[in-house]
């Protein structure tokens, strides 16, 4: 139906760099044959899970912010003490997070500076930071140019990409250092690691709150999808998504 109406997409995307190939077989070698004989065997969605990303930023970044989050967290750190921020990540992070210097919500959910800067001025990360007058607010470019990523020799096989680590390294004006490791494998969201129900609704009721929806519609549209399998007609829950009901 897009198609139909004019949408357009790159001609590469199986194979092409980043692609569907790259994305799911780290740009390995693979056999097409393999790949037909094992689809629907599980599907991805079944096994290993669905990811739902508590952070509206690319999951390159999820590991630093939650690193970040506790280091500020733990040692009370506020953003005239810092003097410099280090984030060790795997060879795939500054591939995928490539505006260093952005000027727009949309390239600040792709900058790893940014994403730490807005934790670190904030103590959050949500929908509220990736706008384009946070991202070119004076504070937090201060604390991006202090923000450096670096791929260690051991973490830069195509095999850490999900069983690495991430360590943010924070060093104060004083000297002091302190640093937070997170194993990538345990990002919040992941089927290893999913949202509890409270983290869930948090992050719908965030994100109804952009919309016209008022709080009862927000709470029937909940308790609709929640029991989606009870639903007898599924208009009722489409005319409250619509602004119909």
């Amino acid at each position: 139906m897009l198609a139909e109406m004019g949408l357009t997409s790159s001609k590469n995307i199986w194979e092409g760099k980043y692609g569907f190939v790259d994305t799911f077989m780290n740009g390995g070698a693979y056999d097409v044959q393999k790949v037909l004989e094992r689809l629907s065997n599980p599907f991805s969605v079944i096994s290993p899970g669905i990811v739902l990303k508590i952070y509206p930023s690319c999951s390159s970044t999820h590991v630093a912010i939650e690193a970040m989050l506790k280091l500020i967290s733990t040692y009370n750190i506020t953003p005239e003490r810092v003097k410099n921020i280090n984030c060790d990540v795997n060879y795939r992070v500054p591939q995928d997070l490539i505006h260093h210097d952005p000027k727009t919500g949309v390239q600040g959910r792709f900058s790893m500076e940014f994403c730490l800067a807005a934790a670190l001025t904030e103590r959050r990360v949500d929908l509220d930071q990736f706008e384009d007058m946070k991202v070119n607010d004076p504070q937090v470019r201060n604390i991006m140019k202090k923000v450096r990523m670096n791929v260690p020799p051991e973490l830069q096989s195509r095999d850490k990409v999900d069983a690495g680590y991430t360590i943010v390294t924070i060093e104060l004006m004083d000297g002091q250092k302190y640093s937070f490791r997170l194993e990538n494998s345990s990002i919040k969201g992941f089927p290893s690691n999913p949202l509890t129900r409270e983290e869930l609704l948090g992050k719908y009721r965030k994100c109804v709150q952009r919309s016209a929806l008022k709080g009862e519609q927000v709470n029937r549209s909940i308790e609709l999808i929640e029991h989606l399998e009870r639903v007898k007609n599924i208009k009722e829950l489409m005319d409250i998504l619509s602004l119909e009901g």
